[in-house]
């Protein structure tokens, strides 16, 4: 099954499915009737776009059905619009739909195609003239019907657009959005943005939507670089196999669920996936080759762990392209399922089963070609305690290990003792692990079913999955030249990183290189290429060098110290001395005397100046007159949070744990003048009892209090 996609696998990191994010989504709604129509025919076919006028040759007026006919799929007049392959409404793709580029007032970023360039005209309605713009609640509506597939009846679709969370958002605010990337730089690659979607409070939602790049020509991929939102679950990338299973695939959002993943036909090749934001740049010398036509297939999982706040969630991709031909040899990645038929407990209707208890399985992927194995990452639910990975020897047996499930490959090097399968190992082989043809893998994956019933293949932490991921090269392997050791980004204080480079010899150059050292204060604050070189290979880095930051001060407020938020890591200390334990943005003084914080950002450590801690009768906190009340407390269903705010202002209201980090973002927007009360459970959002800090911020004025949950 290598280099394809089985049916079952298609969806393979789905670990929850979220009962009430499907109901909601299978909910009728009829956005296009309710808004998109009526935006339509009040600022766009009521002056400049209708019979008596049809400016650009494009009447929008008629009735709903009349309507869509003439922009959904259309192609629009503009021959610069044409150029870019745009359509007057381009279901699934936004940002690629005319009328609402045109329409766009400021909502829709430049790097999405927001900025009309001279050739496309100007935007419209005519700003200035007797017709408002639009506004974003407007725009916003037309872009999540795009999105959703820009059906004339929704209830036909299995997504529709939730109107009155759009509203409460831009009305009431919510969560904040993802800081965007910049794209690459022109000629090396581009951007791809799936978003923003909203979701409700403790919603979560799993979706799959086709992209087709539509390019000239062929060309090769040479670097991946995600980043969605810290709540995000995963993001997979796949590609169609070809452009008539491409085709069969609707467009707009698809909500996976157990359903949708059986019946999805199996037509998709893996790419890639994350868990977390991670740049993935391929070997010298090797490249993903796609066509120019490809249609990739995006799946996002995201759930919104705020009980109160709207998010509104956002994927972006970088990807970085080369001329096809470039790469000596092709990157190929595989998701590669236990064979059904070769499990023991016996599989039932495709899929394993597991009575209670332990059990070891066992199976074999037969490789074909000689491979060259660059990583290696493998998959289980809650249930799996263990997955290895062997060459399997011409007899069928297992070989050399090649991959431990206790390792931690990635920060300390180091067998854990356990198998997180939360965060399972990703294992890189540089140079390139090389599989003789003819022989594979073995992989083991160890379980143990504490249910006291039998457990199946599913897409809930309460099934079962396994699976490993493969990326390689066939044939016989090129030289691997890098830099195994060098990290993403330095403080400007740094010394000279000990760089482990493949081969030695090379030559290493770039911004800030010395004597064959990177030094970051040589490259100075911000993003440099760095390139090392050897054997006709040359492999490039990216390196953000960033500033120290300014050093923290400390503030008292309800009997505890406290330092900003935002930092990487933190350390008390008292009179000089390490405070054991003391490692997050509160701390209780126990004694009177000097305290200081050291704090760390991107590897860059400064040390506050000292605070004299004096206890007296009445704590007078430097909070500006801020006024915050909790009660009970302690307690032991719910504490109330009330503040006053006197004028118009900024209120942030954040929980966090007794290690400082946030937890829970209670409030996070404009507040006009009143008297709030939120409440805070620990207990309803899975967490422990214990202490935790409420930190209310009004208009830069803050107070911090310690609750207690018993």
């Amino acid at each position: 099954m290598r280099g394809k996609i089985t049916t079952v696998v298609f969806y393979s990191w789905v670990l929850l499915l979220c009962v009430q994010a499907t109901s909601f989504l299978y909910a009728q709604s009829g956005v296009y009737t309710d808004r998109v129509y009526p935006i339509i025919q009040s600022k766009c076919a009521a002056t400049c776009h209708n019979y008596a006028n049809p400016t650009g040759n494009l009447d929008l007026s008629g009735s709903a059905a009349e309507v869509y006919g003439k922009i959904v799929g259309i192609t629009p007049n503009n021959t610069a619009a044409q150029s870019k392959g745009y359509k007057l409404i381009y279901p699934g793709h936004p940002y690629r739909s005319f009328l609402l580029l045109k329409a766009n007032n400021g909502l829709i970023h430049s790097y999405d195609n927001g900025v009309l360039s001279p050739e496309e005209g100007s935007s419209m309605p005519p700003y200035g003239g007797g017709v408002q713009p639009l506004t974003n609640i407007e725009l916003e509506m037309i872009r999540q019907w795009i999105f959703g597939g820009a059906a004339l009846d929704e209830s036909a679709l299995g997504y529709t657009v939730d109107q009155q969370l759009i509203l409460d958002y831009y009305n009431d605010g919510g969560l904040p959005t993802l800081q965007r990337p910049a794209p690459p730089a022109e000629g090396q690659g581009f951007q791809l943005h799936l978003g923003p979607l909203f979701l409700a409070p403790s919603q979560e939602v799993e979706y799959d939507i086709k992209y087709e790049l539509d390019f000239p020509e062929s060309f090769e991929v040479t670097r991946l670089n995600l980043k969605m939102n810290d709540e995000s679950h995963h993001f997979i990338l796949y590609k169609y196999d070809n452009i008539t299973a491409a085709n069969e695939a609707p467009q707009g959002l698809r909500p996976v669920n157990i359903v949708s993943t059986a019946l999805d036909p199996d037509n998709n090749r893996f790419v890639a996936g994350w868990q977390n934001d991670v740049d993935i740049r391929l070997p010298a010398g090797t490249a993903f080759r796609w066509d120019g036509n490809t249609v990739l297939n995006l799946n996002y999982h995201v759930p919104n762990y705020s009980a109160g706040l709207i998010m509104p969630a956002d994927m972006y991709l970088n990807i970085h392209t080369q001329p096809y031909g470039t790469a000596l040899q092709e990157m190929k990645s595989d998701l590669v399922l236990y064979n059904e038929n070769t499990l023991w407990p016996p599989s039932v209707g495709g899929f394993f089963t597991l009575p209670p208890g332990e059990w070891t399985l066992t199976d074999n992927w037969d490789t074909g070609p000689q491979v060259n194995m660059w990583m290696l990452t493998t998959h289980t639910h809650k249930y799996g305690t263990d997955y290895d990975l062997y060459v399997k020897t011409p007899s069928g047996d297992k070989g050399e290990q090649i991959f431990e499930g206790f390792m931690d490959y990635e920060y300390c090097n180091c067998n854990l003792g356990y198998y997180d399968w939360e965060h399972p190992p990703v294992k890189y082989y540089e140079p390139f692990y090389t599989i003789p043809a003819g022989t594979g893998l073995v992989q083991e994956a160890k379980f143990n079913n504490t249910s006291d019933s039998w457990v199946s293949f599913g897409l809930t932490t309460n099934d079962e999955m396994m699976l490993f991921m493969a990326q390689y090269t066939e044939g016989e392997p090129i030289p691997f030249v890098g830099i195994t050791n060098i990290a993403d980004g330095y403080c400007v204080t740094a010394n000279a990183p000990a760089l482990n480079l493949i081969p030695e010899g090379g030559v290493l150059d770039g911004p800030g290189v010395v004597d064959g050292q990177f030094v970051p204060s040589a490259a100075g604050v911000g993003e440099h290429e760095i390139h090392y070189t050897a054997e006709g290979l040359t492999a490039t880095y990216t390196i953000t060098v960033y500033p120290a930051p300014e050093a923290p001060e400390i503030s008292l407020s309800g009997g505890l110290l406290g330092t900003a938020s935002g930092f990487d890591n933190y350390q008390w200390y008292f009179n000089g001395n390490v405070l054991t334990g003391a490692t997050g943005i509160f701390y209780t003084p126990q004694a009177p005397g000097n305290y200081t914080v050291e704090v760390t950002l991107n590897g860059c450590t400064v040390l506050s100046e000292p605070f004299f801690f004096e206890p007296v009768g009445i704590d007078n906190p430097a909070n500006g007159g801020t006024q915050v009340y909790v009660f009970p407390n302690p307690y032991q269903n719910r504490v109330n949070i009330t503040y006053i705010v006197a004028q118009k202002a900024p209120v942030n209201v954040v929980v966090y744990d007794s290690t400082g980090k946030p937890v829970h973002t209670l409030v996070q927007t404009e507040q006009a003048p009143a008297q709030y009360t939120y409440q805070f459970s620990a207990k309803e959002m899975g967490l422990p009892a214990g202490i935790y800090f409420v930190q209310v911020s009004i208009d830069g004025k803050t107070a911090v209090h310690k609750i207690v949950e018993q």
